[in-house]
């Protein structure tokens, strides 16, 4: 049996969810204008991964997490209030 790329099980497992994650497809350009992007819709975080890494799970230096210092989870951690 062959499992559908990793992709396609974020997508359908995050449909079920009701708040927090959010799938959002595939986008190539420059990054820094999609983070002030992710930064402006007040969105904490997002996750992106080199173009021609494979899918493999746990740590690797293929993926790369940047938080938005101003989200609402952030700030709430700097004042205290989670």
């Amino acid at each position: 049996m062959r499992w559908p790329p990793f992709f396609l099980i974020c997508r359908k497992v995050l449909r079920r969810a009701h708040r927090g994650i959010q799938y959002v497809e595939h986008t190539e350009g420059d990054g820094s204008e999609v983070f002030e992007a992710v930064c402006k819709l007040g969105l904490e975080v997002i996750v992106s991964k080199k173009l021609n890494a494979p899918y493999r799970s746990g740590q690797t230096k293929s993926w790369i997490k940047v938080k938005n210092p101003n989200s609402p989870a952030a700030t709430r951690a700097l004042v205290g209030t989670l």
